[in-house]
Parts: C-alpha cells; sequence; structure tokens
C-alpha cells in the first residue's frame, strides 16, 4: 500500500480513529473562544486536502474540480475572494510552496508504487523534478524558511520502509541526507520545519491508529520522540509552537502547543471536526479544514490567533 492511499484510507474513514489521551507533559488550557480569536470562513471545498499558505501573501491555495484536470484556486483572507492559479494534472498534488523562486512543490505519481517531488511555476511548467532511486517514493516536499533545503519523507523499496530526508532546495540531483529513519508500519501524515535545522514529522501506526510525533537536525543530531495521540501535527516558522488535531477525526480538536509540550490550548471550531491546520508564514493564523458534523459539508476556515507568548 502506497502512503498516498494510505492518507485518503484514513480521510475517507473518519471515525476509525481512537482517543489515546494527551502527551505526556502536556498542560490543558480553556478554550480559545470567539473572544479571543477570530475564526474566518473562505467557503466551501471539494477536496479534504492541505490548504497551502500563498508564500507570505494573504492567501490559500486549494484545489478544486474532478476527474483528470484540476484547477488551484487562490482565496483571499479575509474576504474569500477567489482567483485562478494553474491547471493541474490529477497526479499532480501540491503540497507548499517556495514564495523565494515562486514555484509550487508538488508529489508526482509515475505510477502505483513509484513517486517524484517536483517544482512546478505557476504557469504550470516544470521547474524541475528531484531524481530519487528507481525503487523509492518521495512525497510530502516542503522547503525550509530560509528556503536552502528541500525536505520530505522516501518510502523505501517495497517494504513500506519510511525515512525523512533532505536535499538541497533546487539541485534536482544533489545528494540526500537521512534525518529520520522511521521503519515500517508507520503512515506519514504531516510533515514540517522546525526552524531551519529542525525537522518534526507526525505519524500513525497502520495496526492500531496510534500516532507518533518525532523530530530529527538535519546535522544528524538526535531528537525528540512523542508517542501523543495526535494527528496533522505541524509547527510554527520558527520552531516555537505547533498545532494539530487531537482525538478522533470523527470530533477532531483543534490544539495550539509549545515546542516544549506545554500550553496546551484547544481553539474553538464550534462543532466542527478539523483536519490538515497549516500556521501562516508569520505564525500568527492557522488555516484548516473544518467538516460539519452533521451535513458533511467541507469548509476552509482560518484562525486569526491573538499574540503567542
Amino acid at each position: 500500500m502506497t502512503p498516498l492511499t494510505r492518507l485518503h484510507q484514513i480521510l475517507r474513514g473518519l471515525g476509525s480513529l481512537v482517543v489515546l489521551g494527551l502527551g505526556v507533559g502536556c498542560t490543558q488550557r480553556d478554550p480559545l473562544g470567539p473572544e479571543q480569536l477570530s475564526i474566518v470562513d473562505l467557503g466551501a471545498v471539494s477536496e479534504l486536502a492541505r490548504p497551502i499558505w500563498f508564500g507570505r501573501s494573504p492567501e490559500l491555495l486549494v484545489r478544486t474540480g474532478s476527474g483528470s484536470s484540476r484547477t488551484l484556486v487562490a482565496r483571499q483572507v479575509p474576504t474569500g475572494t477567489t482567483r485562478d492559479i494553474v491547471t493541474l494534472g490529477s497526479t499532480t498534488l501540491p503540497y507548499s510552496v517556495d514564495y523565494r523562486r515562486n514555484v509550487l512543490i508538488c508529489t508526482t505519481l509515475l505510477g502505483p508504487e513509484h513517486a517524484r517531488v517536483t517544482e512546478l511555476r505557476l504557469d504550470g511548467t516544470v521547474a524541475g523534478e528531484y531524481v530519487g532511486p528507481s525503487d523509492a517514493t518521495d512525497f510530502l516536499g516542503v522547503i525550509s524558511p530560509d528556503g536552502t533545503r528541500l525536505a520530505f519523507v522516501r518510502d523505501v523499496g517495497t517494504a513500506d520502509r519510511y525515512q525523512v530526508c533532505w536535499r538541497p532546495a533546487g539541485d534536482y540531483g544533489g545528494p540526500v541526507a537521512l534525518v529520520i529513519d522511521v521503519g515500517s508500519g508507520s503512515s506519514p501524515l504531516q510533515l514540517s520545519w522546525l526552524g531551519n535545522d529542525r525537522l518534526l514529522a507526525n505519524f500513525e501506526d497502520v495496526d492500531d491508529s496510534e500516532r507518533t510525533t518525532r523530530t530529527g537536525y538535519v546535522n544528524g543530531g538526535a531528537g525528540e520522540f512523542w508517542a501523543l495521540a495526535d494527528a496533522f501535527v505541524s509547527s510554527t516558522p520558527d520552531g516555537r509552537w505547533v498545532t494539530g488535531v487531537e482525538g478522533p477525526l470523527t470530533a477532531g480538536r483543534l490544539f495550539i502547543q509549545r515546542i516544549d509540550g506545554t500550553g496546551r490550548t484547544i481553539i474553538d471550531t464550534s462543532g466542527d471536526a478539523a483536519i490538515f491546520p497549516e500556521w501562516s508564514p508569520d505564525g500568527q493564523a492557522i488555516a484548516f479544514l473544518a467538516i460539519n458534523l452533521t451535513t458533511r459539508e467541507t469548509r476552509l476556515k482560518v484562525a486569526l490567533l491573538p499574540p503567542l507568548q
């Protein structure tokens, strides 16, 4: 089973995951409600896919359409005004943006068991393809805050053995460095940078749905291992705060906490189940998909946060 297939199964089977409790050392605080933050509704979306902040501008990228052609659309924050960016094939899955070079970081499916990280210009032409072994699947590509490194997850061979790696950004045939050897049996959910020298990876165990979050340094230094019951964990660009989804995805609760595990705070989403939270480049807002548990409608929303200490 490919990692992308497994992720699609997780999203289709909302409700199959179990609550495992908070991580050791987390301190719970009262939810952030309407009097402390604003949640902006940017409209319905047709796909369960990670929203992408479009560089440092107040826009979010989402895919629309179906079949062999999808349109990547930018929605302005907070008005929801839309504009078309580029048309993509169904085998091209955007994951992040390198706003310095104005390229999309995508996963391109080359077959049922093979994919590569590619860069697309905003006119749809290919800027470059990061070459990997013929038996490897590379995906979840994300550029470091300083623009010098590309991090990604590699599925090695046919044993579903996952590795978190990095390579120089824009060097399509350059060397690959291993950061975290996850091993077999866990499917990746999210990858993000903690500053410019550390990575945070969130995984789910394929057999029992336990979730873990690990960090690792690009120079090979040891990182932390968190046995948390949280999904889609990602960090602010400066590595000080993380966000994620707590509990079963049928009623996933959006949270923030400091990287040291303190100050865990629930963000009130008015009863919607939250998935795919993503920090803005300035760390002052979180985009996420909100699923209405009655109608099953999915909407793109943004939580505008008070200053974080």
